[in-house]
């Protein structure tokens, strides 16, 4: 009778221990970095607003970082700003459009997450029951309130053909106005575009 209760008491652990495990794999598996896209990080517009005030204090509408037309050394600029582990995960996670200004047009993108997500801002809870998409933010780093893809922290999620759109929209920006390394810029983000053709 002893060996009955304590072999049933053994199946008993065995099934609760694969249990948890199983609940563990599949939230694992849901919260996946690859299914839910990279994490925002919090109130990067502070990081080039400081940028800005440290950089180019007398200016009204100073230039963002522009190191030769690159996306990345120019980030590398913000990155002074930042503690270490969001420095790597700016570099890591972003992508950036050098030759804008604040006060260029609101519809234009100055810096994305480099592939889409589930996520809206770096708190977000509700991000598993969302499509991932594009989460971009403007040279101003302002998005209206009332906006249906607005984001907390300024930024906007877009659907793969808008977000191509207001790319392809801001390198023509760029072309026409002829900002510094304007070309780099375009030969940088034309590839973005092309790999993110459906």
């Amino acid at each position: 009778m002893k060996d009955v209760v304590k072999k049933r008491w053994l199946r008993g652990v065995v099934v609760v221990l694969l249990l948890v495990l199983a609940v563990f794999c599949t939230v694992r598996a849901l919260y996946s970095p690859r299914r839910m896209g990279p994490h925002p990080l919090c109130n990067i517009s502070l990081d080039f607003m400081s940028w800005t005030m440290v950089e180019h204090p007398k200016e009204d509408n100073p230039p963002y970082p522009n190191v030769k037309g690159s996306g990345r050394e120019s980030l590398r600029e913000i990155t002074k700003y930042m503690a270490p582990k969001y420095a790597d995960r700016l570099l890591r996670d972003y992508a950036y459009v050098p030759g804008l200004r604040p006060a260029d047009p609101t519809d234009l993108v100055l810096l994305y997450l480099n592939r889409p997500t589930r996520y809206t801002w770096h708190g977000d809870t509700k991000a598993l029951s969302r499509d991932p998409a594009w989460l971009t933010f403007s040279p101003c780093f302002d998005s209206p309130f009332d906006a249906p893809e607005w984001c907390p922290e300024d930024g906007r999620r877009l659907p793969p053909n808008e977000f191509r759109a207001r790319l392809q929209r801001t390198l023509d920006f760029l072309k026409e106005e002829d900002r510094p390394h304007w070309q780099e810029v375009l030969q940088e983000h034309t590839a973005i575009l092309e790999s993110t053709d459906e």
